[in-house]
């Protein structure tokens, strides 16, 4: 009897000290890093040391080898969240876009979710609220159909206001693939040390409670062989 409840608390020590097994449902972001800008305006504020770079965040890694729309595929817009910068302007999903050019997040993936081979990316802003460099509205474009990384923003020229923008052309970034809150990238197994840990200590110890049952049977065996020999003498 003393045996089956060592049993029953091997099997329940994971359990017991570690708790139930968390739910893996890990957040996955996309980073992109963009190459610095070749073609700056004059007079503007952006520089060649600038470049286009951000990342997005979706539940899961993509299932996109066929083109997907990710303004369509996630709705409602909380799944899909975003913060791309060209070194002036910084453009995020809370950003109000501009009615003259409507955001478009259109990307294609290899058959592991974990690639990024094609992009076309354009978010819009209106206005400093919005998160614009400038006086009103601005633009951040990555795509690797027309192969250009640019940004755009409107500023002051003189007495009036000019459109100021600087661009990468036939030089696209690179994109990875992680685990957010986590050093892994998508696809890398992680492990749960802790509870591989109690999952180890519980083999150990149903082992010793194999052991030790085993041993106590042979102990009632040869008690019940003296009993039986004693009776007959």
């Amino acid at each position: 009897m003393k045996t089956l409840h060592l049993a029953y608390v091997a099997l329940l020590f994971p359990a017991i000290v570690f708790g139930p097994a968390p739910a893996h449902a890990e957040l996955v972001q996309y980073s992109y890093t963009g190459n610095s800008f070749t073609d700056v305006s004059r007079n503007s504020d952006y520089s060649t040391s600038m470049s286009v770079t951000g990342f997005f965040t979706v539940p899961s890694v993509l299932d996109c080898s066929s083109t997907c729309d990710l303004l369509a595929l996630f709705t409602p817009r909380q799944n899909l969240t975003w913060s791309f910068s060209d070194g002036l302007s910084t453009l995020t999903d809370s950003s109000t876009p501009a009615s003259n050019r409507p955001d478009h997040f259109i990307v294609t993936t290899d058959p592991t979710g974990m690639v990024i081979e094609t992009w076309d990316i354009l978010l819009s802003g209106d206005g400093p609220t919005a998160g614009c460099h400038g006086l009103q509205d601005c633009f951040i474009t990555t795509q690797n159909d027309a192969v250009i990384d640019q940004g755009e923003y409107v500023g002051p020229a003189g007495a009036g206001t000019f459109r100021f923008d600087a661009s990468v052309s036939g030089d696209p970034g690179s994109w990875n693939c992680q685990i957010v809150g986590s050093a892994a990238r998508c696809g890398t197994a992680q492990v749960d040390e802790p509870r591989e840990l109690a999952l180890v200590l519980a083999a150990v110890l149903a082992a010793w409670i194999s052991v030790a049952r085993r041993a106590a049977t042979s102990r009632s065996r040869l008690l019940a062989q003296q009993c039986s020999r004693a009776r007959r003498v």
